[in-house]
């Protein structure tokens, strides 16, 4: 057994673990045709890695933290990855994915809004599937008695203040004719999976 495992993906002769190891969280590559061939190709602090997607000889995972977001693609059989979408300032990325066309599904998320977006591994093509409020609360930048501030709530498409959306947008994957989206409510309680037929 391999301790610490969290996340598996399997295609082919190969599979992927994401495993917890003290602090970190790693991303592993097995050959099965090979006897103990486990190479470590990428690693974040705790919780950073999304799960890993793997079709034929390209594996894909997100990577964020408080410092930076971004998706990687890693090679087999080398193992080599590369950064294959960064995100503007104030944006994550989340819940990467392989469809079966080769295509790569990932969710953005700001404090505004998180949407669901797909495109091919190069970026061309790039659409929008889904698109739900951001779980954030945002105020109006000012207290009554106080000069308003600038940086106010209306600096998102809705112009309002208070509570954000109820559900957090996790990762999505898709289908022949669907795209399945998974979410948990803001609020707490089970995770909820959402069907977005393809257009």
């Amino acid at each position: 057994s391999v301790p610490g495992v969290n996340a598996l993906a399997v295609h082919g002769d190969w599979l992927a673990m994401r495993r917890t190891v003290g602090r970190r969280s790693v991303l592993e590559v097995r050959n099965l045709t090979l006897v103990d061939d486990v190479r470590r190709v990428l690693s974040g602090q705790a919780g950073s890695l999304s799960r890993p997607s793997l079709r034929g000889d390209t594996l894909v995972v997100a990577r964020s933290s408080s410092r930076a977001s971004a998706i990687f693609a890693v090679t087999l059989p080398d193992g080599s990855a590369r950064p294959i979408r960064r995100p503007r300032p104030g944006v994550e990325l989340r819940g990467a994915s392989i469809g079966l066309d080769g295509s790569i599904t990932w969710v953005e998320a700001s404090s505004c809004k998180q949407r669901v977006m797909v495109s091919s591994i190069g970026g061309a093509g790039r659409r929008q599937i889904g698109s739900w409020k951001s779980t954030a609360v945002r105020d109006g930048g000012f207290e009554p008695g106080f000069v308003n501030a600038f940086n106010r709530a209306s600096l998102c498409p809705s112009g309002k203040r208070g509570g954000g959306g109820r559900l957090r947008i996790l990762e999505a994957v898709q289908g022949a004719d669907v795209t399945y989206v998974s979410a948990i409510p803001a609020a707490g309680g089970a995770p909820r999976l959402l069907m977005r037929p393809e257009r």
